[in-house]
């Protein structure tokens, strides 16, 4: 989006991108790191919560799929993770792997692979997800200084919703919702970065 009188962007276009990125670096360090990720719907946006739903299944620590496909099984990582920041005018998803160099072009493809599969999430799956983001809300509001950021966060994103309506939102979004989002914004155009060690 584009300042009218100056033409500069002021912030990102929450559409998903049109083409890939890929960024590539040698350091001296002791191991690689990958970055694989995507333009996401802003906080305020019904599809958000959806996009919360995914990051829960693919990456609620031990028991996301992610941690479960590249680490437990397969021992290819020594971190794996996912996070989705969104704010009023900007949204980003990104999974994050520290692995060895060989292994990158394995981890890369696993990836793609499990983020695929969240196209076609069936409902055990998005209930485990719904009840894990349920307990970790409620344990990060045990903190008062956590709920007023909360509350204050919520309150710049969209005046008419509260801190409390949240977990109903994500109780409320569907199957559909979720695969939906999946098919939206997880597709073939996402950005890659790899920090490979020399």
């Amino acid at each position: 989006i584009k300042n009218e009188k100056t033409g500069k962007k002021l912030f990102f276009d929450e559409k998903p991108d049109e083409k890939k990125g890929f960024y590539e670096e040698e350091r001296k360090i002791q191991q690689s790191y990958i970055g694989f990720g995507y333009k996401m719907p802003y906080r305020n946006s019904k599809e958000s919560y959806a996009v919360d739903i995914i990051r829960a299944v693919l990456a609620r620590g031990q028991s996301g799929k992610l941690f479960e496909e590249l680490r437990t099984k397969r021992g290819l990582c020594y971190i794996v993770g996912g996070i989705y920041e969104a704010g009023l005018n900007y949204g980003y998803f990104m999974v994050y792997v520290g692995t060895d160099r060989k292994n990158i072009e394995n981890v890369v493809s696993l990836i793609k692979n499990e983020i695929k599969k969240m196209q076609e999430l069936n409902e055990k799956d998005i209930n485990e997800a719904k009840t894990f983001i349920e307990g970790s809300f409620a344990i990060e509001n045990e903190d008062q200084k956590k709920i007023a950021d909360n509350i204050l966060f919520w309150n710049m994103i969209d005046r008419n919703i509260e801190l409390k309506k949240y977990l109903e939102n994500i109780n409320k979004t569907s199957k559909k919702d979720v695969t939906d989002a999946a098919k939206k914004y997880f597709g073939d155009n996402y950005t890659l970065t790899i920090l490979k060690q020399t």
